[in-house]
C-alpha cells in the first residue's frame, strides 16, 4: 500500500501535552518533494515549549543563511502570523529553542528538487520559574 505525501504531511496538526515527538514525513527515509507540513504544539497553562531536534538532515540551500530550499520554520505562537523565532535548513542540528508562551508553530517545507532524511523532533513543557 502506498501512502500519498498529502496523507503523511499534516496541516495545523495540534500536538498537545507535556511532551511528545514528531518527524518529517517518511522519516527515517527521505521526505517527499513539494510538501508543506505544519504542527501547532500546545503545552499546559503556565508552561512554555522547549523544542529540540534529535536528527536534522535537510537539503543545503544555495544561500544557507536564507533557507530558500527545504526548511523548518518555527514561530512563537499558534499561527503562521506569530513572530518568527528561527528558520533552519541544511544538516547542522539546531540548538534547542523555547517559546515565550504555551504555543509553538512549526512548518516543514520541501521544494521540488533534492530530498534528505529529514528530522526527528521532541518537545516538552518547561515550567515557568
Amino acid at each position: 500500500m502506498c501512502i500519498s505525501a498529502a496523507n503523511e504531511c499534516p496541516t495545523n496538526e495540534i500536538l498537545r501535552g507535556a511532551n511528545g515527538t514528531f518527524t518529517s514525513p517518511g522519516f527515517p527515509s527521505s521526505y517527499p518533494n513539494s510538501v508543506t507540513c505544519t504542527w501547532i504544539i500546545e503545552v499546559p497553562n503556565n508552561y512554555y515549549v522547549e523544542l529540540a531536534f534529535n536528527v536534522f538532515q535537510l537539503e543545503t540551500c544555495v544561500i544557507p543563511l536564507r533557507c530558500t530550499c527545504d526548511h523548518v520554520e518555527i514561530r512563537d505562537g499558534r499561527s503562521a502570523s506569530s513572530p518568527e523565532l528561527e528558520t533552519f535548513c541544511g544538516s547542522n542540528k539546531p540548538s534547542s529553542l523555547q517559546s515565550s508562551g504555551r504555543y509553538l508553530w512549526v512548518e516543514f517545507k520541501s521544494d521540488w528538487r533534492t530530498t534528505r532524511r529529514g528530522f526527528d523532533a521532541t518537545f516538552k513543557a518547561v515550567s515557568r520559574k
